[in-house]
């Protein structure tokens, strides 16, 4: 996948079709990673996304997918590393981030971390129920708006054991 890319850019092609390009192999190395969570070969999975964050060193999705792998893989540390870079990179990102690193610390550095994760559910579901309120399609957003919730239920749940 590296190799296409770099083809790419030594080619003809414009920057954008070159953004294009690494933007479908990173999508591409991020799908074979979630295959391999899936089966539990977190090994894999941690390449993949490594590999990945080669070609997008900044994304702040593929930070957090491998976060996850390497707190499964018993590596807490260095998971929160990761997703310290994560939140660096892409502070209003995904929340996930911020629960992780709510239940890597202690007192009130956790309460911060939950806090924020707290603040990106509540504009997430405000958003959500907007785009709701302004379109003719319902589709899955209800749903979308309970599991948002219920999340952030869990995350104020966390908090309230700190006080």
């Amino acid at each position: 996948v590296f190799l296409c890319v770099c083809v790419c850019f030594r080619g003809n092609m414009s920057s954008g079709d070159a953004a294009l390009a690494v933007r479908k192999a990173v999508e591409m190395l991020q799908e074979r990673a979630f295959q391999a969570t899936q089966k539990l070969h977190y090994e894999e999975a941690e390449r993949l996304f490594r590999e990945a964050l080669e070609l997008d060193a900044n994304n702040g999705e593929v930070l957090d997918s491998l976060g996850q792998v390497v707190l499964e893989m018993g590596r807490p540390e260095d998971a929160f590393e990761i997703f310290e870079r994560s939140a660096h990179v892409d502070p209003k990102g995904s929340f996930v981030k911020y629960l992780n690193m709510g239940q890597l610390t202690e007192g009130m550095e956790s309460i911060g971390f939950y806090n924020q994760a707290c603040e990106i559910l509540q504009r997430k579901i405000a958003t959500v129920s907007e785009d709701i309120a302004n379109s003719s399609f319902q589709g899955s957003g209800a749903s979308r708006i309970e599991e948002m919730q219920d999340q952030l239920a869990s995350c104020l749940v966390a908090i309230s054991r700190f006080t």
